[in-house]
């Protein structure tokens, strides 16, 4: 007789929703949809303002925090007796739409001084594992410049995560990982998970990419990534070029197509991540990751690791990584032995990796470590498993205590 396992209920909380848009929040939606397969009952719990701009799945729960209450005291995340009220008040309204339902487990992501503190809080209320993502280190992409709040960051976090109750601490690079005893053991890798494409032609060779040398640049366009794509548009110029842009930044990417007629090209906003990846692989020789030459810049692409990477590896064609060599993508190339990694923006180093894009040889080898990628570190079954394991793991440990 085959056993039937018990329906499951995870609760999600949050200061980043999980929806399928980009960044952290469609990782965290990929996630929890993955989960969902898996038997588990999904309850979001987030602040109302986001909740109300939010598309959560139908069937999850949701459960919108309020923010403010007429009656509410003031939170401050340094005194412990407003983040102590504010959670009993927030625990109120997630009990009246629980309805009794049990909570198994509690997933979290380690982002700001807010609903990471109450996912802590819950866990430790109700005697339940927790789980956190744990996808940029706060102390560098919120406080660079403000040592004093990046310090009360640190102390935070790692006062949460040496609570007993965090189980498991899932990382996006090695890079992230606290080295503090107590803490470190409880880090496991696990790379931005990317979308599964499904069965897909393979990418081959086509004789125009040896003239039209064409890259693909999906994602965020910061401020501080404009030079860096200026310096590739240049160069692609010289070659014949194009280098395509598909991002929900709209001023920054119409900025550079008016400022390089006929060589960027700003496709939209496609916010399907397949039809994204087929128009790539339709209309692009290789894709493109860059990052600013001054890693100050961009502080926290120091332990980040870059989703469109994970993603765009399952195209099968070339990936450029531009990068200083600091960075968790930058180590990882080397590694690897990416062939198209450069760790500077000099026109040398920039003419040299679109060169290997119109030889023929050399892009096949490239998409040949593209593809290698896919199957291998950046698997999304792979990925999936590996968080399913953990929590698997140690609700199957509650359940034998509980005998």
């Amino acid at each position: 007789m085959i056993e039937q396992k018990k329906a499951r209920t995870l609760l999600f909380v949050s200061d980043v929703a999980p929806v399928g848009s980009h960044a952290s929040s469609v990782i965290l939606f990929r996630h929890l949809t993955a989960l969902e397969k898996e038997g588990f009952t999904i309850v979001v719990c987030m602040s109302e303002d986001k909740g109300s701009r939010a598309v959560i799945p139908s069937a999850w729960i949701c459960v919108p925090l309020p923010v403010r209450r007429r009656f509410y005291p003031p939170y401050r995340p340094g005194i412990g007796w407003t983040r102590a009220l504010r959670w009993i008040l927030f625990d109120r309204v997630l009990n009246a739409r629980l309805g009794g339902r049990r909570i198994d487990c509690v997933l979290s992501l380690l982002h700001g001084e807010f609903l990471a503190n109450y996912a802590s809080w819950i866990s430790r209320q109700r005697g339940i594992p927790l789980f956190y993502f744990y996808h940029d280190r706060g102390e560098l992409l919120s406080h660079s410049k403000e040592p004093r709040l990046a310090s009360r960051l640190r102390s935070q976090n790692l006062r949460l995560l040496g609570e007993p109750n965090v189980k498991r601490v899932w990382s996006v690079s090695d890079e992230l990982i606290y080295a503090v005893e107590g803490i470190e053991s409880k880090f496991r890798t696990v790379y931005p998970l990317p979308e599964e494409l499904g069965v897909q032609s393979p990418a081959v060779w086509r004789d125009a990419f040896r003239d039209n040398p064409t890259l693909a640049y999906a994602g965020s366009i910061y401020n501080e990534v404009m030079d860096p794509l200026r310096m590739i548009a240049r160069r692609l110029a010289k070659l014949g070029g194009h280098l395509r842009l598909y991002s929900h930044m709209h001023v920054q990417a119409k900025a550079l197509q008016s400022e390089f007629p006929g060589v960027v090209v700003y496709v939209g906003d496609i916010p399907v991540t397949r039809e994204v990846c087929e128009d790539i692989q339709s209309n692009a020789s290789a894709f493109v990751v860059a990052y600013p030459e001054d890693v100050l810049a961009m502080p926290w692409s120091l332990d980040c690791f870059p989703s469109k990477f994970t993603q765009l590896v399952h195209i099968g064609i070339p990936g450029l990584v531009f990068a200083p060599s600091q960075t968790s993508i930058a180590r990882w190339c080397v590694r690897e032995g990416w062939l198209l990694y450069g760790a500077d923006f000099s026109a040398a180093t920039v003419d040299g990796l679109l060169s290997q894009i119109t030889r023929s040889e050399t892009w096949i080898r490239a998409a040949g470590q593209s593809h290698a990628a896919a199957t291998h570190c950046f698997d999304p079954n792979t990925i999936k498993a590996q968080v399913l394991g953990d929590i698997e793991a140690v609700l199957g440990e509650a359940r034998e205590q509980d005998q």
